[in-house]
């Protein structure tokens, strides 16, 4: 794995917990090359696979390249469309885009900010706009919502604080074994990320989460 960022999944984990998963991952044959890009990548010289030349200056040998760059909604044909977009394609509290009649739910829809790509905020979207297109308008709300990565060989839960929101991390527990919550200043708990054993604890404390969106 060649990652630009320092540990896994670091947008989201606070560092010891993505270095639980780096070790447990390491344990199973996995190899990690943090703060660096592929620069190249070129067929080998024997002809099978490849050899993907670092910018640091480090060569990785491989069957295959697989690129992972994440998630960003294709909003290009809202835009010629005449819809605002922004991160995303920018809708009310009802789902209802600049244009009258036209709605939107789902990783591509942005509401007061937020663009979520999990399940549960497309479900409470989907709730929402059946209500709406019924005659019954209801705006969308998001609870305080926890993912759970799909990383078998160390179990992980969060819940990423709100973007811009103040407060800090606290991290408790021994590796592989984490608990860390994101409280702010006045002790209100903001997010949080669980990795090990501790995962047992996500109904707590996301019961403690305020709503994303009320």
């Amino acid at each position: 794995v060649v990652d630009p960022l320092g540990w896994c999944v670091a947008t989201l984990l606070p560092e010891p917990l993505g270095r639980a998963l780096q070790r447990a991952l390491e344990a199973r044959g996995a190899r990690f090359h943090f703060g660096t890009v592929a620069h190249s990548i070129d067929q080998a010289r024997s002809g099978a696979g490849i050899v993907a030349t670092l910018a640091d200056g480090g060569r990785v040998e491989a069957d295959l390249a697989l690129s992972a760059v994440g998630v960003r909604p294709h909003i290009a044909l809202a835009r010629a469309a005449g819809l605002a977009v922004n991160r995303g394609i920018v809708v009310d509290r009802l789902l209802q885009a600049s244009v009258r009649g036209v709605y939107v739910l789902g990783d591509c829809a942005e509401v007061e900010g937020h663009v979520l790509h999990h399940v549960a905020p497309l479900m409470a979207c989907a709730r929402s706009l059946a209500q709406t297109l019924a005659g019954n308008p209801v705006p969308v709300g998001y609870p305080g919502m926890a993912v759970t990565l799909k990383t078998p060989a160390c179990p992980l839960v969060v819940a990423a604080p709100p973007a811009g929101v103040d407060g800090a991390w606290s991290i408790t527990g021994t590796a592989p074994d984490f608990t860390a919550e994101f409280r702010s200043p006045d002790g209100v708990l903001r997010g949080f990320a669980l990795s090990g054993a501790e995962v047992e604890h996500k109904a707590r404390l996301q019961l403690e989460l305020p709503p994303l969106l009320a």
